[in-house]
């Protein structure tokens, strides 16, 4: 489970999952997406079972592949990316940052250790990728991992989500149908925290426009 994480960071990864504030349906799925049990085709012990991926074709269908490398997830993060940088957040992003809802140094280094040493980054709204120490900035910046925590647990859920509807109903479910699903998410998602903390002295709530929806922050 923790292969590429440093025994001394692995207390302090599993304090922070348990922490984050959101469903519970999405952080029992990152549970399962963490101890690699995520019942993904390549997993299912079933005779004669075709374990390739239902929307690419071309490879096993494995937990990373169908949540971050399959051509459906790589579309969804790219957009999720895109929507950060026009709210002035760019950030670089690989598979242990995902799993690990981290953007420090550890969670790259889970994907070094397996032999990957590029992330996805956004730039003048391309699609690239970057080598493993250009991953490394701006990793204090507390709003930009708070940011995280919540977008990738949305995202990698609604990604399984709209994997089983493929799989099940044989529905197409194009990338800008999984946004919206995630984008809901996060709206509901800080609305309940907001009424948690509404009552307190401190307690802000701002909302900005983005594609005519409205974005919480919480403070």
């Amino acid at each position: 489970m923790d292969q590429g994480i440093a025994e001394q960071d692995i207390s302090i990864f599993w304090k922070m999952f348990w922490e984050v504030e959101i469903a519970r349906k999405i952080s029992m799925f990152h549970w399962l997406v963490m101890h690699r049990a995520v019942p993904v085709k390549q997993c299912l012990k079933i005779p004669l079972l075709n374990t390739l991926c239902l929307e690419c074709k071309l490879m096993e269908e494995s937990i990373r592949h169908c949540l971050w490398d399959c051509c459906h997830a790589k579309l969804t993060w790219l957009r999720i990316l895109r929507i950060l940088q026009i709210n002035g957040l760019n950030m670089n992003v690989s598979w242990g940052s995902v799993v690990w809802m981290s953007l420090k140094e550890n969670a790259f280094a889970y994907d070094s250790r397996l032999g990957v040493t590029d992330a996805i980054s956004i730039s003048c709204r391309t699609f690239r990728r970057v080598s493993l120490h250009q991953m490394l900035e701006n990793l204090q910046d507390n709003m930009r991992l708070e940011m995280w925590k919540l977008i990738s647990n949305c995202t990698i859920w609604h990604i399984w989500k709209a994997r089983c509807l493929r799989l099940f109903t044989r529905s197409c479910i194009p990338a800008a149908e999984t946004i919206k699903e995630i984008w809901r998410e996060i709206v509901v998602t800080l609305k309940a925290r907001f009424d948690a903390i509404e009552g307190a002295p401190d307690a802000t709530l701002k909302a900005t426009i983005w594609n005519g929806k409205v974005f919480y922050h919480i403070r």
